[in-house]
């Protein structure tokens, strides 16, 4: 019971990393080697995270990243694809959703709100996101004066999780605070390396 709801809280703690070329989809840059280093705060305790591109493959459209996720003691793989519509999970945790989860629409737009419901390990997760304007958002990785972010509710085992992520163009994921049952979790970017 506590794996699908923690996998549920790393599908919001560790935003999708995403394989992008073009313009309109750098909010998500990455190419093989490309890393992130994060620091966590949940309720107060600190922890290092990182994320590194360990594979992707375009073809069609589309590319398809694994990345591999460490947090705290935990390792974990993410599955995410990308293409003209948007930024969609596969997997989080090393379990297969059902059908793969839209985290951002393209193009990016204030005001776009989308319902998802997915299932992972058998547990179903319903899912709402809303677009909002670009804002100025310091972290210690530097200052990023136009970071997109995306609002996030997702209901699952009869807890709500609520959060906000920053995207940076060029960059990815910058920021990210959760409210998961009245405990506090952030993230901010610490350092970004591009990836060759």
């Amino acid at each position: 019971m506590r794996r699908p709801l923690f996998a549920a809280l790393l599908a919001v703690l560790v935003p999708a990393w995403v394989v992008a070329q073009d313009a309109k989809k750098s909010y998500y840059p990455l190419a093989m080697g490309t890393k992130w280093d994060y620091q966590v705060d949940v309720g107060g305790m600190k922890v290092d995270a990182t994320a590194e591109v360990t594979k992707s493959e375009t073809t069609g459209g589309k590319t398809t990243a694994t990345t591999s996720v460490s947090f705290g003691p935990q390792a974990v793989t993410e599955e995410v694809t990308v293409d003209d519509k948007g930024v969609h999970k596969n997997s989080f945790q090393g379990m297969k959703l059902d059908k793969a989860m839209t985290v951002l629409k393209f193009p990016v737009k204030a005001g776009d709100t989308w319902t998802e419901k997915v299932k992972a390990g058998g547990v179903e997760m319903a899912a709402t996101f809303t677009t909002k304007d670009a804002e100025k958002v310091t972290v210690p990785a530097g200052t990023y004066e136009k970071a997109v972010p995306v609002d996030m509710k997702i209901e699952v085992m009869g807890q709500t999780i609520n959060g906000t992520v920053w995207y940076a163009e060029g960059v990815g994921a910058v920021k990210q605070n959760v409210d998961l049952a009245g405990q506090k979790i952030s993230l901010e970017l610490k350092k970004f390396t591009a990836g060759k």
